[in-house]
């Protein structure tokens, strides 16, 4: 759905300009993004019920896939298709390399949380940094951060380990694998629009 979404936004001149003109509904999705996210780790006893717990994911998927597909609109599209394939690349990697490992990622669950709360914390003092190299730089370690968060998910999806999540618990692991792929995507689309504009 997300593939579908940018594509359609990049391919497509007509939608590009319905994303200009309609703001609010990017605003709109950018509260889903937020709020959603909220709903699907708190209320986990929700999040088992079936079809509620798949409505809210699908919400949550095409709200988050409207504002790819908003920022790719935006983006040359050998930029994108380059950020895409490293992103794959990477995922297939990562995946490969938790299902493998015999190193329990698990375990040190609290501190990857504490490095991307900080990682957060800078984002939004960048937002008053107009210093394109320290964009630059904390998208790199946005990359290096949601790398580990891949490979930390799937082997909390996976089992078998010090932390694991419930069989129960499916919409829960579908939910953070793609929101650490989303996140994967973004920050190496920031870091090569920066060459390519740069070049």
């Amino acid at each position: 759905i997300t593939t579908m979404f940018s594509l359609i936004a990049m391919i497509s001149d007509s939608v590009r300009k319905f994303m200009i003109n309609n703001i609010g509904i990017m605003l709109l999705m950018l509260l889903l993004v937020i709020f959603l996210p909220c709903v699907i780790v708190c209320c986990n006893g929700q999040m088992r019920e079936f079809p509620k717990n798949y409505i809210i994911l699908g919400i949550f998927t095409l709200a988050e896939s409207y504002l790819v597909g908003f920022i790719c609109a935006f983006t040359k599209p050998e930029v994108v298709f380059m950020a895409a394939s490293m992103t794959f690349v990477m995922v297939v990697t990562l995946t490969l390399y938790a299902m493998t490992t015999k190193t329990d990622i698990t375990m040190y669950g609290g501190l990857i949380f504490i490095l991307v709360a900080a990682l957060f914390l800078f984002a939004i003092f960048g937002i008053f940094i107009q210093i394109r190299l320290f964009h630059v730089i904390l998208a790199l370690i946005g990359v290096i951060l949601f790398s580990i968060y891949i490979i930390y998910d799937t082997q909390l999806i996976m089992g078998n380990r010090s932390e694991m999540i419930e069989v129960d618990d499916y919409i829960l692991g579908a939910f953070i694998l793609y929101t650490d792929i989303i996140n994967l995507f973004i920050e190496l689309l920031r870091i090569i629009r920066y060459f390519y504009d740069s070049s």
